[in-house]
């Protein structure tokens, strides 16, 4: 099922829509691993990417190593254990790789010798370990030039101690893009399925230990399953306490407000390549930006859930505006 064509639709949708000036946002899109030689048809010489206007460009490939701890079909080395288990449960008792490790090994290989960028769904710790085994083998093979963006894992949900300090080690070809968001229901979820003991928590939702490695972390809300509001991922990120709790789920993992900042920002634009243009307020930069109504640096962590978004902007043009700009804009 991981055949189909579903995101080159996607992005045929979304061709039209900037060339009917409609597309109001900067989309970096990814297509299907395994259609890899059509994408290397679109980018020229030794590009990693295409960039078809300011606002749109392709240049990820996307695969998945495992499913969800919801459903218990992430891929994990212990054993489901409680809950409701999945109907297969019998057949995959520690969740399933969505696709064959030989067939995704090959598949990145392939994509890997055309230069291209390459974002792999992992979620379990056993997911994690194969995809992170490949990585390293190709970064080891030593064919190209490697950013965090050439290799990338999404999601990165339960990682051990081991493949954290592997990922510190490959920190300058590997990059994490984690979702906080997942915490706030997965928690519950995490402690019904695989019942960990207070050691084998500080293996789930690892962001503070990755970023302190100087792995390059960045922040995605996975919608639609969960709320696009970067606001949100930061609020998580920093307090860590799940839906209907009152204490921080492992909270040595707790991030700062100002590493959340840049996991949203600097980071994100790392992982899409455009660090020299976008993720910052910077003379030369592309005038990218977003106001909120509470300075986040001055208020109490737990009350980033409770700021809101006044104003965004897109090259220096307003896309969203709920405040009075006339006197900061002298108009």
């Amino acid at each position: 099922m991981y055949r189909k064509r579903g995101s080159w639709e996607e992005l045929a949708t979304m061709q039209r829509a900037n060339d009917r000036k409609h597309l109001r946002a900067r989309i970096y899109t990814a297509v299907e691993l395994c259609t890899h030689s059509d994408l290397k048809k679109m980018i020229e010489g030794n590009n990693t990417v295409v960039d078809l206007s300011p606002n749109l460009r392709i240049g990820l490939l996307k695969s998945y190593a495992d499913g969800a701890l919801g459903s218990a079909t992430c891929f994990e080395f212990k054993r489901f254990m409680g809950g409701e288990i999945n109907p297969e449960e019998k057949i995959y008792p520690h969740g399933k790789r969505m696709i064959e490790l030989d067939e995704l090994e090959r598949d990145i290989g392939e994509a890997n010798d055309e230069q291209l960028n390459i974002a792999i769904h992992a979620i379990g710790d056993h997911a994690n370990r194969d995809v992170i085994n490949i990585f390293e083998a190709l970064v080891k093979k030593g064919n190209r030039k490697f950013s965090p963006s050439s290799f990338r894992l999404e999601h990165g949900q339960h990682i051990t101690k081991e493949d954290t300090e592997r990922l510190a080690g490959l920190k300058d070809a590997i990059g994490v893009c984690v979702n906080p968001q997942h915490l706030l229901d997965d928690v519950s979820k995490l402690q019904e399925l695989l019942v960990p003991n207070a050691e084998e928590e500080k293996d789930y939702f690892r962001i503070k230990s990755l970023v302190d490695r100087g792995v390059t972390v960045a922040f995605g809300s996975d919608w639609p399953v969960a709320m696009s509001c970067p606001l949100l991922d930061i609020y998580v990120a920093v307090n860590r306490v799940p839906k209907g709790g009152e204490d921080p789920f492992v909270p040595d993992e707790r991030v700062s407000v100002d590493q959340a900042l840049r996991c949203v920002t600097v980071n994100a634009a790392k992982l899409s390549g455009r660090e020299h243009e976008v993720g910052m307020i910077k003379e030369g930069y592309l005038a990218d930006f977003t106001i909120t109504n509470k300075n986040l640096f001055n208020i109490e962590p737990m009350k980033i859930k409770d700021s809101h978004v006044v104003m965004t902007a897109v090259g220096g043009a307003i896309n969203y505006n709920k405040m009075n700009t006339h006197h900061i804009l002298g108009r």
